[in-house]
């Protein structure tokens, strides 16, 4: 039908950042044919299909969809004939994604309780991305050590998974780096420089990624910072180091910083270099 067609036009087009398919009869068929395009478009940022026949199957392809993509900001699907079924795998896919601000799910089945779960789940996300990309002149300049401060965010940061890159002062990682010494810096490269970081107190090790405010210039460097944590902000797996911590530049003497928490056992490089080490990562845990 129009919709499989329509889904596949939207696998290749990479400039429509809205789509409104309101009141045109789509089934869970065409919803599904629609999510499958759509785990592919970079572009679209705004999804409206109020009053259309999505039902729970439909919503289930949606809540799959939002489990990879990580552009869709807005969704809109009122009066869909959903109930508690597809409120569920909204609800799960809306832990696990990043991007999603607002889901307009008004003139459904759903129970009450479930959606006011869902609202406040969206609205401390929207609150939190306030927090990470705001004015940075807004951050406090209370007398609380700055350290003692990013160390707080950071454990904040840590302990809850679903919660993104938290807002770190620039003193902590001067801390951590030892003051970006040349004893902690692991490569070099165009964009700036990357930092070993370690806080003893918390037994944290970090690799910071500096970038430089002078290549090609201060916003240059913000804007590569950005698109970096908006890639990576949600994203979770157990062999990749998890994005925690952030800073943009303000002063020509500072740079911006992207800070990943990572494990304490040195690198695979290095276990696979050392002959002890190699020795105990056995094939079964390599492939594993």
């Amino acid at each position: 039908g129009g919709t499989e067609a329509l889904a596949g036009a939207l696998c290749v087009n990479c400039s429509v950042a809205r789509l409104d398919l309101r009141d045109n009869s789509i089934t869970c068929k065409g919803t599904s044919a629609l999510a499958s395009a759509l785990r592919h478009n970079v572009s679209l940022s705004k999804l409206v299909l109020h009053e259309n026949k999505i039902a729970d199957e439909g919503t289930k392809s949606l809540a799959q969809l939002l489990n990879v993509n990580r552009t869709i900001s807005e969704l809109y699907l009122c009066s869909n004939n959903i109930s508690d079924e597809g409120g569920e795998a909204l609800l799960r896919a809306t832990y696990s994604n990043d991007s999603l601000f607002v889901l307009d799910l008004r003139g459904n089945a759903i129970r009450a309780s479930l959606e006011n779960k869902i609202r406040g789940l969206l609205r401390a996300k929207r609150e939190q991305t306030i927090s990470f990309i705001g004015d940075l002149s807004r951050v406090s300049s209370s007398n609380i050590d700055p350290v003692k401060k990013g160390r707080t965010s950071l454990v904040n940061a840590l302990s809850l998974p679903d919660l993104g890159p938290v807002l770190i002062s620039h003193q902590y990682i001067e801390f951590v780096t030892d003051n970006f010494s040349d004893e902690n810096l692991i490569a070099e490269a165009s964009f700036g420089r990357v930092f070993r970081g370690k806080d003893t107190d918390l037994g944290l090790n970090f690799v910071v990624k500096a970038f430089s405010c002078t290549q090609p210039d201060a916003r240059g460097a913000h804007s590569i910072v950005e698109k970096e944590m908006k890639a990576l902000r949600g994203f979770r797996h157990s062999n990749v180091a998890r994005l925690s911590g952030y800073y943009l530049g303000k002063k020509s003497d500072e740079v911006s910083c992207l800070m990943y928490a990572v494990g304490s056992e040195g690198s695979l490089q290095e276990w696979l270099s050392c002959y002890k080490k190699r020795s105990r990562l056995h094939w079964a845990t390599r492939i594993s």
